[in-house]
């Protein structure tokens, strides 16, 4: 039973698909007045396919991103398109949306009732593993003058691993031929006790 059950956990280990890694760019919390605050954020890819998300609220007010822009070393062509995915905050009163600011990729608004009430928008484009990218965008907040907390923005990056081939790599191959080593070495010893139990 213990040969089978060690077989299973590493049958699982080396068959579970790479996990994606998330990464947090950006955080900011009740953030102070501000109008086109420029940011630069920067990542490395790790596979051949990256999201970016931007998520935010403001209560009593309205926060926005502006001019944003993914691109790679700092330059080039925006990465971006004209199109958002919105994810909405829980079943909170929320005041979200799009606008054309002139550019390419439209601005985005945020306001909300409740604070936490994240809502978040995220586009994902084609990256190259290794290689480095920026998120530039401005940023603007307490529109209106109704105070600018309570407030948030959250940008993220989440980059898939590479899907590998059929052939695993040397050190998945290592680690299979010892754990195969060590289940043939149990079971070989196991069989030697077995005389001696029984006599």
């Amino acid at each position: 039973m213990t040969t089978s059950l060690a077989a299973a956990v590493l049958a699982c280990a080396l068959l579970a698909p790479p996990q994606a890694r998330a990464s947090t760019l950006l955080n900011l919390t009740d953030p102070p007045d501000q109008t086109d605050t420029a940011y630069s954020l920067a990542f490395t890819a790790a596979g051949p396919l990256t999201t970016i998300s931007i998520g935010g609220y403001q209560i009593l007010d309205f926060e926005q991103t502006t001019n944003i822009g993914v691109f790679l070393n700092g330059a080039g062509a925006n990465l971006l398109g004209a199109s958002w995915t919105l994810t909405p905050a829980p079943p909170l009163f929320t005041n979200t949306f799009t606008y054309d600011d002139g550019t390419s990729v439209p601005a985005l608004v945020f306001g909300s009732s409740a604070a936490g009430a994240y809502d978040t928008y995220a586009q994902s484009f084609a990256t190259k593993a290794g290689q480095s990218y920026s998120v530039n965008f401005l940023f603007s907040n307490d529109l209106f003058g109704g105070g600018a907390a309570p407030s948030g923005l959250l940008v993220t990056e989440l980059s898939p691993p590479p899907v590998s081939g059929g052939v695993p790599e040397p050190s998945t191959w290592t680690l299979m031929l010892l754990g195969l080593a060590g289940l043939g070495f149990l079971g070989r010893r196991k069989t030697k006790q077995s005389p001696a139990a029984i006599a």
